[in-house]
C-alpha cells in the first residue's frame, strides 16, 4: 500500500501482501472498510470482527500482520483488545480508528 504522506515506494511484487484483520461494531462501517480494503493489492483481508473479543479470538487463529481496531466497541474496547493481542502476538502491528458521532 502506498503511503501518500511520504510517497514511499510501493511494495515489490515479490513481497507478501499485508495480512489484515479489522474490527468495528457497526456493520455499515465494516462493509465500507471491506469494500475499500479489497481494492488494495498489497492487503490480504484475513478476518473481520464485530467486537474486541472476536478480534482477539480471530487474531489468535489467523495471526495477521496488522489489526485495525475501532477504539470504542462494547464489551472489550479496541485498546483492551490491542493489549491482549500484543501480549499474545507481540509481532502484530495495531492501528486504531474511530468515527466522530457528533
Amino acid at each position: 500500500m502506498r503511503d501518500r504522506g511520504n510517497m514511499a515506494a510501493p511494495r515489490s511484487s515479490t513481497e507478501q501482501p499485508i495480512r489484515l484483520l479489522y474490527a468495528d461494531d457497526h456493520p455499515a462501517v465494516r462493509t465500507a472498510l471491506r469494500t475499500l480494503l479489497e481494492r488494495i493489492d498489497d492487503i490480504d483481508l484475513v478476518g473481520e470482527a464485530e467486537d474486541g473479543e472476536m478480534a482477539l479470538a480471530l487474531a489468535r487463529v489467523l495471526r495477521p500482520d496488522l489489526v485495525m481496531l475501532d477504539i470504542d466497541m462494547p464489551g472489550m474496547s479496541g485498546p483492551e483488545a490491542a493489549a491482549a493481542i500484543k501480549a499474545q502476538l507481540p509481532g502484530t502491528k495495531i492501528l486504531y480508528f474511530t468515527g466522530d458521532r457528533r
